[in-house]
């Protein structure tokens, strides 16, 4: 027997205990909800649906993740314990799907949004240079498909939907992204030759069925990306077709069948046949459970995305550097040393926590063998950095191509009195063209801020200090790596040896996939480190609230409940400040997470927000492997941690109680006891601090994941001030069913 079928025979077992312990005050009864679909915890007379079960244990803190979307880079999560208030740290307006297609190989889409729908690619090619990073590629053939497991959005309701698109060839009909019924698909997002771009809708999943387009009549070409985006519109019952944010003619659609089939990307279902299949590249796919005002898809077209982020906010004892970019996958930079000890985390940055680097030791970071930047493409780099001495050549930021180096973001210590700043690309396997420019005044022991940027349609290279523009070079890019490596952070690469260590102190080093302009490098310089201050504000959408939840239907009374998706770079949290933590208390929710995705669930931190904590106690957090993991910190720098039987991340909701206490600690995913210690354990760390969810300081924990904050989704959060027994862990899961 499976470890997971074991779990569901014993949980069969704990629910007919449960039907069979009945706590004082509740009724036994059949499967029949009284509750309701708001935030307010009633009492009932029959058997409890999920918010009026966790309100019989007094929760300190339960926060049901109901939200509505909002633009507001913070917004409100509604508490439901009565004592407690909470805040979203980011836009919740994300995507419910982003298929960013950033894969180098493999047959995996992974889910950028946090919703843990990932795609299955099924003979397209993947890892084609694309509009950001990596594309899938079609060859027209109506065998290609990237395709969802199930549904990504009602097609009953208000949604949009947008794809990048380059053509290899324009003709016949091209369906970029559909989403199926059993006869027909319920939209076509794509490209009509003679037609132009269109946006269709089915009446009926029926071969008789109607077709309501929206139609914008523009002639594609082969060489250029082009933004494509459908939005139905169900409260003004019209479809709108976008191309680079241009509208087409808006079309009366009449109201419309929910196709429960998959999403695919590539072609079409036409009266039960894959049909119109794509000749072409295809990247950056989304799909919202609204519809997108004309402002959100000027954003979306003209918005600029990561190859990478790095802010070194870690704290000492961290082996690498989280990626805080938001893709999926994300590219952790990892310490290392051509001669000592790797370099250490936990010292002073520009903007908090930044990587100190000693020259003599050869320390630098790096991505090993991936790639961040493509060849021949536009991108920005950009650091903050400071130099301890002059009188040699250092590198702040390159990328490994051949033997040499690809790009290179240096200080020339050897140039005249006081150096000079240099930007450089190889256009050639031997040829370097740089833009350079020498400082008035000594550079050493002061922070510089550096950015430099390639366009691949004008050919122009740029160096920026600060937000100054200081030179500008044309360069004709003829060179295609045989090898393209990976980025380095403190060093360079030439004659096939590692050179050019950087003495001092990097700090956010940020890799972006077009050149900038000079208002957005202002706008990069002034932003403090902060994320949504920076130039892809419009384009990184932290969270996706109102997505499906994991509570049962009108059965239940639980129709209106939702969920929050998490997206990897921001967090919840509880604003009440909690001043003496206790060793007797309990963590619940229910999460979904994609099979190569984690980050932490709930924890407790002395930070409302970011990773530059120095004390944090508890932790339930997704690890590498997609296990389940519970922890606490004793306060004498030993963590003592639990797992699950086995890996959760699985794309299914499921939910986890984590209880600490007299019992010892315990861990419970779906009902079922999974992992305990003994009743020995009785402190924890004690501190001022307080509760988040979505994302905590996860260094030195066992098996964590490179980015701590979660890529998938929550719902119904919980903390409470007391260990909950298996009986009502049992009670919770049940009361979902």
């Amino acid at each position: 027997m499976s470890s997971a079928e074991g779990r569901r025979t014993r949980a069969v077992l704990c629910l007919l205990l449960a039907l069979l312990v009945v706590p004082v005050g509740v009724a036994r009864a059949a499967f029949r909800g009284t509750g309701t679909s708001s935030s307010t915890l009633t009492a009932a007379s029959s058997f409890d649906d999920y918010p009026t079960a966790v309100g019989r244990q007094s929760p300190s803190l339960y926060y049901r993740q109901d939200e509505a979307a909002s633009a507001s880079s913070t917004s409100t999560a509604t508490s439901s314990s009565g004592s407690s208030s909470g805040t979203y740290n980011g836009r919740t307006d994300g995507p419910s799907l982003w298929w960013k297609a950033d894969e180098a190989s493999g047959t995996t889409a992974y889910d950028s949004s946090g919703g843990a729908d990932p795609g299955t690619v099924t003979g397209a090619t993947v890892g084609a240079t694309g509009w950001s990073g990596n594309a899938f590629s079609f060859g027209a053939s109506s065998a290609q498909v990237v395709a969802s497991a199930r549904p990504a959005v009602r097609t009953d309701r208000s949604f949009s939907v947008s794809a990048r698109i380059m053509f290899a060839g324009t003709a016949g009909t091209q369906t970029v992204v559909s989403q199926d019924g059993s006869v027909n698909s319920a939209f076509y997002l794509g490209y009509k030759a003679g037609t132009g771009w269109r946006f269709v809708l089915t009446s009926a999943d029926t071969s008789g069925a109607t077709l309501n387009q929206s139609l914008l009549a523009s002639t594609a070409g082969t060489s250029s990306w082009y933004d494509l985006v459908g939005v139905y519109d169900s409260t003004a019952g019209t479809a709108t077709v976008y191309v680079n944010g241009t509208a087409g003619g808006a079309t009366s659609v009449p109201a419309l069948w929910n196709a429960t089939g998959s999403l695919e990307v590539g072609r079409s279902l036409y009266h039960g046949a894959a049909s119109d299949p794509v000749n072409g590249k295809v990247d950056d796919i989304r799909v919202y459970n609204r519809a997108l005002t004309p402002s959100e898809i000027s954003a979306i077209s003209s918005s600029t995305a990561y190859y990478g982020r790095w802010d070194f906010s870690e704290s000492a004892g961290a082996s690498s550097a989280a990626d805080t970019s938001g893709n999926t996958p994300t590219i952790p930079l990892t310490l290392a040393s051509d001669a000592g000890s790797p370099p250490a985390f936990g010292q002073g940055g520009k903007y908090g926590n930044g990587l100190a680097l000693a020259a003599a030791s050869q320390q630098y970071a790096t991505s090993g063998s991936t790639p961040v930047v493509p060849a021949n493409t536009s991108f920005t780099t950009s650091a903050w950095v400071l130099t301890n001495t002059l009188g040699s050549y250092a590198d702040a930021v390159t990328q490994v191509a051949d033997t040499g180096s690809y790009f290179w973001l240096t200080f020339d210590g050897t140039y005249g009195s006081y150096g000079r700043w240099v930007f450089g690309i190889n256009s050639t396997v031997s040829t370097a063209v740089t833009a350079t420019y020498a400082p008035a005044s000594s550079p050493v022991n002061s922070w510089t801020f550096l950015t430099g940027t390639y366009d691949a349609s004008t050919h122009l290279m740029k160096l920026y200090v600060g937000s100054t523009l200081v030179n500008t070079a044309s360069v004709t890019l003829n060179y295609v790596p045989t090898t393209m490596g990976g980025l380095q952070v403190g060093r360079g690469r030439n004659a096939g040896s590692p050179t050019n260590y950087w003495p001092g102190t990097l700090d956010q080093v940020h890799v972006y996939n077009r050149a900038l302009t000079q208002a957005e490098v202002t706008t990069l310089y002034n932003s403090g480190g902060a994320q949504g201050t920076e130039p892809v504000s419009s384009d990184v959408i932290a969270m996706a609230a109102a997505q499906t939840g994991a509570l049962q239907g009108a059965q239940q009374g639980q129709t209106g409940s939702t969920a929050v998706a998490y997206s990897g770079t921001a967090n919840g949290y509880d604003t009440t400040q909690v001043t003496t933590p206790s060793s007797t208390f309990s963590l619940e929710c229910w999460f979904k997470v994609a099979p190569g995705q984690g980050g932490a669930l709930i924890g407790y931190t002395n930070d409302k927000t970011g990773m530059s904590s120095s004390a944090w106690n508890q932790n339930l957090y997704i690890d590498t492997g997609g296990y389940v993991e519970f922890g606490v910190n004793n306060g004498a720098s030993s963590l003592t941690i639990i797992k699950s039987d086995s890996p959760e991340a699985d794309g299914a909701w499921h939910h986890v109680a984590a209880t600490s206490g007299p019992a010892g600690m315990l861990l419970y995913v779906d009902g079922v006891k999974q992992a305990m210690t003994g009743p020995a354990y009785t402190t924890v760390q004690n501190y001022t601090g307080y509760w988040r969810w979505g994302g905590n300081q996860l260094s030195g924990w066992q098996n964590s994941p490179s980015n701590p904050y979660l890529v998938g989704s929550l719902d119904e959060v919980a903390v409470y001030p007391v260990q909950l027994t298996a009986q009502q862990v049992a009670w919770h899961f049940h009361a979902n069913h």
